[in-house]
């Protein structure tokens, strides 16, 4: 409670000094971009009073004049950032680079690999004295962020009004896209941290099906639709040599147990209200909240794809699936259908082979819902600013700039002929960068040393033209367009919990989760028969461990967006 008092204390500092300033406080400045046509909002003074006197109203050690740099002499933040598994030293992007110079601000980098990410926090966040300034791309979760801000370890970003000043563009944002407000903000009204933002269908359909579309110009077959087509698919891909070379080495389909079941369960109506909560949905005969994973339209969905594995159909080795196994199988032409936002993962030829799926797949009784469907938020947990950190105006400025038009296309693609050029269509990279990519390099390995955004949770929006994802290439786009009319027609936005309703997601749905993934790979390998004795224990033993609080905490939470 110390670290939360001395928080308050230092907030309080900071609205007593807004109040006793004159009338000359922050305002919005809008600069011209060398590299784009939008303007940037800026907490900067737009006073016209000309005399030298600083603002009161501000720290000084900011610069109030000019958006860059954002201070007026150096300082350094320490700034610990999840890294992917292509990805180096965040001290040697260039991006990054750049920025440093362009804003007065070093960074001390803690780089921390993706697979250690959760531990690491947890140390963090209980090395008192010692706790990082900033948290970035970590993807720390809503239920986390809440036991953080409550133990005082990080910064309520609601008060003070220091959104609205510092963070601008930011807040503009939020203001114009409810769902990340509602997403953002605590049943008290805390907000912890900046989020990863989406503004496009390319972006907010997370997973798209890729077909091998010469595959099915082989063995003359048309793109499945129904749940019969897809299985006929599969079967011809296994079975009927689609690459030709008189071996029986295809595999089909290959994908995680998780991605497997959310790829098929809207042909029996489940997901259909987004991605964001992948065990819940609304029953619409009832228009409760639905547990998913016991629902009979479940049974289903596993009993569809165990027979697809049992058939071969599926990898089955799909339990350890990655996108490295996925990109040698297509190097190798032994894959049929590959679900991902993008092609980024696999080699370059597979743009010669794949294409999205012209319609979602549809079930037994007509359903046909695609549910790999976000809000405007890509993540929550992007940026967070911990409650040791010295300069949070600073913090604030910093990473606000990557909401502007001119930081999101900074922050993706970097510096205008130095790292990308401007086209009719847009912007691309330089070609000594995208011809890392023709000797053998995947997308996402080729920009690692350029742009910060591989691995997704980046405090930005992810927007055309600006974002540089290959999401936005013409086979991912086209893709996300097909499946547009099937997503859900209203998507959850992440929700928020008051703490005895975090207390129960932690402690009752998480041994939920746990237990409903064990049996989801039990069922669809056959080690636990799928009948109606065994379905009745699954379900019992789910609702034994607390379900019922669970969908209490969830029609709670739902009714606060409503």
């Amino acid at each position: 409670m110390k670290r939360k008092s001395m928080i308050a204390l230092a907030l309080a500092s900071t609205m007593l000094l807004s109040a006793c300033s004159s009338s000359n406080g922050a305002s919005d400045t809008t600069n011209s971009s060398s590299n784009s046509s939008s303007s940037t909002t800026n907490a900067t003074n737009n006073s016209e009073n000309t005399t030298s006197e600083p603002d009161s109203s501000h720290p000084s050690y900011l610069n109030m004049d000019s958006q860059f740099p954002i201070v007026n002499e150096p300082i350094t933040l320490t700034v610990m950032v999840s890294q992917g598994a292509v990805q180096g030293d965040f001290e040697d992007i260039y991006v990054f680079q750049q920025y440093e110079e362009m804003t007065g601000i070093n960074i001390e980098w803690i780089n921390v690999p993706s697979g250690v990410r959760s531990e690491r926090i947890n140390l963090a966040m209980n090395d008192v004295g010692n706790m990082p300034d900033i948290f970035l791309k970590m993807n720390i979760s809503s239920v986390n962020q809440l036991q953080y801000g409550d133990d005082g370890a990080i910064l309520d970003l609601s008060q003070a009004n220091l959104l609205e000043t510092y963070a601008p563009n930011f807040y503009s944002f939020m203001e114009d896209n409810p769902n990340v407000k509602q997403s953002q903000t605590s049943p008290n009204g805390e907000i912890y941290s900046l989020p990863a933002a989406v503004d496009s269908p390319a972006t907010k359909i997370n997973r798209k099906i890729f077909i091998n579309q010469t595959w099915l110009d082989n063995l003359g077959l048309a793109q499945p639709v129904t749940y019969e087509d897809w299985y006929n698919v599969l079967y011809a891909f296994k079975y009927d040599d689609p690459n030709g070379n008189g071996i029986q080495d295809e595999i089909p389909l290959t994908q995680s147990a998780g991605n497997l079941t959310s790829m098929f369960q809207g042909m029996w109506g489940l997901g259909n209200r987004g991605i964001h909560h992948t065990s819940f949905d609304i029953d619409e005969t009832t228009g409760s909240v639905r547990h998913i994973k016991t629902a009979d339209e479940y049974r289903e969905v596993l009993e569809y794809i165990h027979k697809l594995y049992t058939d071969g159909l599926i990898d089955p080795e799909f339990l350890t699936y990655n996108d490295q196994k996925a990109s040698a199988l297509v190097s190798n032409d032994q894959l049929g259908v590959y679900l991902n936002t993008n092609l980024a993962m696999l080699p370059k030829e597979a743009e010669e082979h794949f294409v999205g799926i012209e319609a979602a797949p549809m079930g037994p009784n007509g359903d046909q819902v695609w549910s790999f469907m976000r809000s405007s938020l890509h993540s929550t947990g992007a940026f967070i600013i911990s409650s040791e950190c010295e300069y949070p105006e600073a913090a604030l400025q910093w990473v606000d700039y990557f909401f502007s038009d001119e930081g999101m296309l900074f922050y993706h693609y970097g510096v205008e002929g130095e790292t990308y050029i401007q086209t009719d269509d847009g912007y691309e990279f330089m070609p000594y960068i995208l011809d890392r990519m023709d000797e053998g390099k995947s997308y996402d390995e080729a920009i690692a040393d350029i742009t910060p955004y591989g691995y997704g949770n980046n405090p930005t929006v992810m927007k055309a033209p600006y974002f540089a994802g290959a999401e936005e290439d013409p086979i991912p786009s086209q893709a996300a367009a097909n499946l547009l009319p099937y997503t859900p027609d209203e998507v959850w936005p992440f929700f928020n919990y008051t703490i005895e309703e975090n207390k129960i997601i932690t402690d009752i749905n998480s041994p939920i989760n746990s237990y409903t993934t064990q049996k989801t790979a039990e069922f669809i390998m056959g080690q636990t028969p799928i009948n109606d004795d065994t379905w009745k224990e699954y379900v019992d033993t789910v609702y034994a461990m607390g379900l019922e609080q669970v969908l209490e905490v969830y029609e709670a939470a739902y009714a606060r967006i409503k």
